[in-house]
C-alpha cells in the first residue's frame, strides 16, 4: 500500500458542496464501527482525505479560497502543515504515508518533500539517467512512501526522459531503469512494499497497436533484487493498456488493471490482475457475475483486495473485497448482513489497512465531504459468508 490512490498520485474523494462550522476529526454519532472524520475548520468547499497504513493518522487536502492547504491529524486535532497560494499549473498534494503516519510525502510539479515528525527534508533532484549522463536539477514527483518510512519511489523528469527513481538516506536518489536505455519509454513507479525492496509501476512505450497505427501503451513492471522486469500480461483478444495499482506490504504480490480498448470503439472496460513470482499473472474475475472489475488496494499479506465492479450488462455492482481462497463479497451485502450502518451518503473506499481490518475512504454528510474509517468483521467470519454465498449461487446457477 502506502501510495495515494490515485495518481500521479492524487485522487478526488468528493466535493463539499457547502461549508459551515465543522469540528475536528472525531467519531460519528452512529455505528461505533464507523468513524466519521470532519475536515479542518478552515477548510474550503473541497477536501480530500488520506490515511496511514494503520489508519491512525489522517491527512486532509483542502482548497479554501485561492489556497491549497494540507492538515494532519495524529489523534490530537488538525495541524496545518502546508499552505500554498494557487498559481496556474502548480499544485501540492500528499502522495503517501508510512504505516504509522510518522513520515508523510508531499509533492508538487517540481520537487518532493518528506514531513518527518516536526521536520521537513527535500529529496535531491540529481540522478544518473539511463544514458549515463546526469539529470541536473530535474523534476522529482513523489509516488509512494515505504511502510517503514525509510524510502520513497518517485518519477524523475529531465530532458524529455521519464525515469523511475528510488530514494533512501543510505543510497540517495537511484534510477531504477538506468540499465534499460529505451528512448521511447517512460518509467513511472506507482507503489512499493513495506521495506521498499519491491517497487512496481508502468512503462509507457510508443509501439504499434495494429497494422497501421502507433500509440503510447502502458506495460507493468516490477523491481526487486536489483532488477526491473516486465510483468507478464493477460492474453485478451483486444488491445489493453496495463498499470500497477498496488504492492502488498510483504512485497510478494502486485495488483493492477488492464484497460481494454477496441480500435474505433474506444474503452470497453477494466480487467484486473494479481501477479506473484510463484503463480505469475492471474486475472481477478468472476465472468458469471461481473463484466468489469477494477482493483483499488491490497493489504500487507495479499489476503484481501479492495475493488469495484459492474455486473454483466453494465449495472454497477459496487465495491467488493476479494479473497484468493473465497472470491468476491460485495461491501453492500457485507454491511447489510453484519448490520454496519454508515450515516454518510455515497461512501467510497480507496484504501484498506495493512492488517486488513479497516477500510478508509470518504462520503458526504450535511452537504460536506467527510472521511470514513470502517472496522470490518473478523476475516474468518467474512470468509465463511463468502464461501456460503458462493455455494448458494452455484446451486442457483448464478
Amino acid at each position: 500500500m502506502n501510495n495515494i490512490k490515485n495518481l500521479t498520485i492524487v485522487f478526488s474523494l468528493g466535493l463539499m458542496a457547502a461549508l459551515g462550522s465543522v469540528s475536528l476529526a472525531g467519531e460519528g454519532a452512529g455505528d461505533p464501527r464507523v468513524r466519521v472524520i470532519w475536515p479542518p475548520e478552515e477548510a474550503g468547499p473541497a477536501a480530500n482525505f488520506y490515511f496511514s497504513g494503520d489508519a491512525s493518522v489522517v491527512v486532509a487536502q483542502s482548497f479554501p479560497g485561492i489556497e491549497i492547504q494540507i492538515h494532519v491529524d495524529r489523534g490530537d486535532g488538525w495541524v496545518l502543515k502546508r499552505r500554498l497560494f494557487e498559481i496556474s499549473n502548480i499544485g501540492i498534494w500528499p502522495f503517501g504515508l508510512s504505516l504509522d503516519g510518522g513520515v508523510i510525502g508531499i509533492t508538487n510539479f517540481m520537487s518532493t518533500d518528506l514531513e518527518i515528525g516536526q521536520g521537513t527534508m527535500t529529496l535531491p533532484r540529481i540522478w544518473e539517467m539511463a544514458s549515463g549522463q546526469y539529470a541536473l536539477i530535474g523534476q522529482v514527483y513523489g509516488a509512494s512512501v515505504s511502510g517503514d518510512g525509510q524510502s520513497v519511489a518517485a518519477t524523475g523528469r529531465f530532458d524529455g526522459r521519464v525515469e523511475a527513481l528510488f530514494w533512501s538516506e543510505s543510497d540517495g536518489l537511484v534510477n531504477l531503469n538506468r540499465e534499460r536505455d529505451e528512448p521511447d519509454t517512460g518509467f513511472v513507479p506507482r507503489a512499493m512494499s513495506y521495506d521498499g525492496q519491491v517497487i512496481a509501476g508502468r512503462g509507457e512505450r510508443f509501439e504499434p497497436i495494429n497494422d497501421t497505427q502507433y500509440a503510447y501503451v502502458n506495460h507493468a513492471w516490477v523491481y526487486f533484487d536489483g532488477t526491473m522486469m516486465d510483468i507478464p500480461e493477460l492474453d485478451f483478444d483486444f488491445e489493453v493498456s496495463n498499470e500497477v495499482v498496488g504492492v502488498s506490504g510483504d512485497g510478494l504480490a502486485v495488483i493492477g488493471l488492464a484497460h481494454g480498448h477496441v480500435t474505433g470503439q474506444g474503452f470497453i472496460g477494466d480487467y484486473s490482475w494479481i501477479w506473484t513470482l510463484e503463480d505469475g499473472t492471474v486475472e481477478i474475475a468472476d465472468p458469471t457475475r461481473f463484466e468489469s472489475v477494477s482493483v483499488i488496494d491490497i493489504n500487507y499479506d495479499a489476503s484481501i483486495v479492495l475493488g469495484s465492479a459492474s455486473f454483466i450488462g453494465g449495472e454497477l455492482a459496487g465495491q467488493f473485497l476479494w479473497y484468493p481462497e473465497a472470491g468476491f463479497i460485495l461491501l453492500d451485502e457485507l454491511f447489510e448482513r453484519k448490520g454496519i450502518s454508515i450515516d454518510a451518503q455515497y461512501p467510497t473506499f480507496r484504501e484498506i489497512s495493512e492488517d486488513g481490518t479497516k477500510l478508509m475512504g470518504t462520503g458526504s454528510m450535511d452537504n460536506r465531504s467527510v472521511g470514513l474509517i470502517v472496522t470490518l468483521p473478523e476475516q474468518g467470519d467474512v470468509l465463511s459468508d463468502a464461501q456460503r454465498d458462493g455455494y448458494i449461487r452455484s446451486k442457483l446457477g448464478r
